[in-house]
């Protein structure tokens, strides 16, 4: 038991546990995409909803009844993924600007980080916009339906005739 307290005193003076700790973190970051890209992948890990429907405003309602989600939760819901849609897209397209002007500018490193950046937060922009989506015409539609819809912009409640 001494020896154990040794080891962890001498692994805090010297910042060891801080190090490891760091370490950690930096492989469940680095991990976490892939592991979350392999999920979107193999859809048999997904559950199945009870219903055999294949009608995107159905299929909504079936979901919603299967996680208890009512009618106030899927409004609060359409409007944090509005405000969250917003949030990320204003970064992402101000973030551009600095690497397009960086690119001229040759420094290469600092344009590629930038538009790194304006990448991450078009793509959380998008993800928050499809939820958004689903949420206000209370269907289960696909990303490409989303994204040929002509009205992509999120909103802060449902559709009219949305649901019915």
């Amino acid at each position: 038991m001494r020896k154990e307290n040794i080891k962890s005193a001498a692994a805090f003076i010297t910042g060891v546990d801080d190090i490891i700790a760091i370490f950690w973190s930096v492989k469940r970051t680095l991990i976490r995409p892939f592991v979350r890209f392999g999920n979107m992948v193999r859809p048999e890990q997904i559950s199945k909803l009870p219903t055999e429907s294949t009608d995107p405003r159905e299929r909504f309602e079936v979901a919603a009844r299967t996680y208890s989600v009512n009618d106030a939760e899927i409004e609060r819901r359409t409007r944090l993924s509005a405000w969250l849609f917003w949030l990320s897209a204003v970064p992402g397209i101000a973030f551009l600007w600095p690497a397009v002007s960086m690119l001229g500018d040759h420094d290469i490193i600092d344009a590629i980080s930038a538009a790194c950046a304006a990448v991450i937060c078009i793509m959380l922009a998008l993800r928050n916009g499809f939820a958004n989506y689903q949420f206000r015409t209370r269907a289960l539609m696909s990303f490409g339906d989303y994204m040929n819809d002509a009205n992509l912009l999120p909103k802060l409640t449902k559709e009219k005739g949305a649901g019915k």
